[in-house]
This record gives C-alpha cells, sequence and structure tokens, in this order.
C-alpha cells in the first residue's frame, strides 16, 4: 500500500486544496514558479496533465501552505486543512 505521500494528487483534491485556501489557478501558478494556470486548469478539468505541471511540485506548495491529502479510504481520497497550533 502506498503512503499518503506517495498517492497520486487527484485532479478533485487538487481543486479543493485550492477552494480550502482560498487560492486561484493563476494564484497557485504563481507559487509554483510558473505560468501554468492553463495546464491546472486542465488538469482539475479532467483533460490530463500536462508535460508541463509537475504534480510533485504542486503537492508539495499545497502542503507547505497548510493542506494534507490523505488516501482514498471508503469515501475517496481527500483534503483537509492542518489545524493551527495553540
Amino acid at each position: 500500500m502506498n503512503s499518503d505521500k506517495d498517492a497520486p494528487l487527484t485532479p478533485e483534491q487538487l481543486r479543493a486544496a485550492r477552494q480550502l485556501l482560498g487560492w486561484s489557478r493563476i494564484r497557485l501558478s504563481a507559487r509554483i514558479g510558473a505560468s501554468h494556470a492553463t495546464a491546472i486548469a486542465r488538469y482539475e478539468d479532467g483533460k490530463g496533465q500536462s508535460r508541463y505541471l509537475d504534480l510533485a511540485i504542486v503537492r508539495a506548495v499545497l502542503e507547505a501552505a497548510g493542506v494534507i491529502f490523505f488516501e482514498a479510504n471508503r469515501e475517496g481520497p481527500g483534503v483537509r486543512l492542518r489545524t493551527p497550533p495553540d
């Protein structure tokens, strides 16, 4: 079984993670250091992954911003925000 870090980032998880953070596709593309808003839109819309979009980098940026990804369970894969420290 894959660890959560090895699990693929689904289009639904990517869209949900952005929404949790309140980030647009343009803001995420700026955070990953390139102009990839179109590639992000393509992936989120289920049209496949562009060779220019590195999902490992996308995931790392979102995780650094506080997103936690988890593998599929009976209800599918998901995302949530890390609980802020007290």
